[in-house]
């Protein structure tokens, strides 16, 4: 399963390459660039080696996680919201609105997720019947958290602070306790970090 941010394209293909599912934003409601004007993406083109800008894609859609029950959750970072996407029908609703920036949509278990509110600096974990609702919120201390993830065997969470280039880990569902803080190289602009 895969986000292809500059097309607005959520797709998933099988260990051949052979593409089973595809989910164009631009065919669901969401064909206007942030400007307001009209995106049309030709698909039989090769856009391997274009490159598009945030500003030129409708949803700028940059993490996808399948539930259990095969809904597949998706950050739409220009509308601020976490959708769910029906494989079956294409049809999507809202799930989370009211996010600044979104990335990083993590499945944790049938009725729970984490996802990063990015500019706000925020992880959330979040309950998930239809729609969400928010059961902790864990203040990331930077205006760009770029990724987050609640590892629940070790009880951490993982903070990718985008600003600053750090890794925080913080124990707890609440992440009250601070565990360690990776200061990195400001070169590495970090995207994404998992436990081992």
């Amino acid at each position: 399963l895969v986000a292809s941010t500059g097309l607005d394209l959520v797709l998933e293909f099988d260990q051949h390459g052979e593409i089973i599912f595809q989910w164009w934003a631009t065919e669901h409601g969401f064909d206007r660039r942030p400007d307001g004007e009209l995106r049309t993406i030709d698909k039989g083109a090769d856009h391997r080696r274009v490159k598009y800008g945030t500003l030129e894609q409708t949803t700028h859609v940059n993490s996808v996680a399948e539930l259990p029950d095969g809904r597949i959750l998706a950050t739409l970072f220009h509308q601020g919201t976490v959708i769910a996407i029906d494989r079956e029908m294409g049809a999507w609703y809202t799930v989370l609105e009211g996010l600044d920036h979104p990335h990083s949509v993590r499945i944790l278990d049938s009725q729970h997720f984490t996802v990063a509110d990015t500019a706000s600096g925020r992880a959330l974990l979040v309950q998930i019947d239809k729609i969400g609702r928010v059961e902790k919120e864990i203040d990331a201390e930077t205006s760009w958290l770029q990724d987050c993830s609640y590892d629940v065997e070790r009880d951490r969470w993982v903070l990718v602070d985008g600003k600053r280039s750090r890794i925080v880990l913080r124990q707890g569902r609440s992440g009250d306790t601070p565990i360690v803080t990776y200061d990195l190289d400001p070169e590495w602009r970090l995207y994404e970090a998992y436990m081992l």
